[in-house]
């Protein structure tokens, strides 16, 4: 089976402009299957709502919108050790993926992803006449 290949462009480290965001590529993990891969992507800080998941020609974009870190108007944060940063992961399938079949679950800042091979990509015993 053909593993997946991480897209070589990099992932913004730094923002260019002041009204673009600063992006930290999230540390993720890919398990293969018989019926295709298993991709479990973490993003701490986020929430369901500020989660997208996008897959256009051939490429599995995830990028989580970290929540605010909500404190009262009274207090003045002194040492905030939690970074500022949103998260995007960009992975380039060399594989076709039935994207009809894509199934996301997410829970407690962890993003499960099951991707299903297509039918055409699956081994298949073949009939000798």
């Amino acid at each position: 089976m053909k593993s997946i290949v991480l897209n070589q462009n990099p992932d913004k480290a730094q923002a260019t402009a002041s009204t673009e965001s600063v992006y930290q590529k999230p540390y993720y993990e890919v398990d293969t299957q018989e019926q295709g891969y298993e991709v479990r992507v973490f993003m701490p800080g986020v929430t369901k709502k500020g989660l997208s998941i996008l897959l256009e020609e051939g490429i599995l974009t995830l990028e989580g919108q970290r929540a605010a870190n909500n404190v009262p108007d009274s207090w003045r944060v002194v040492y905030r050790e939690l970074p500022e940063y949103n998260y995007r992961l960009r992975l380039e399938l060399n594989v076709d993926i039935d994207s009809d079949k894509i199934n996301a679950q997410f829970q407690d800042g962890v993003i499960l992803l099951s991707l299903p091979l297509a039918e055409s990509t699956k081994a298949r015993t073949i009939k000798i006449d």
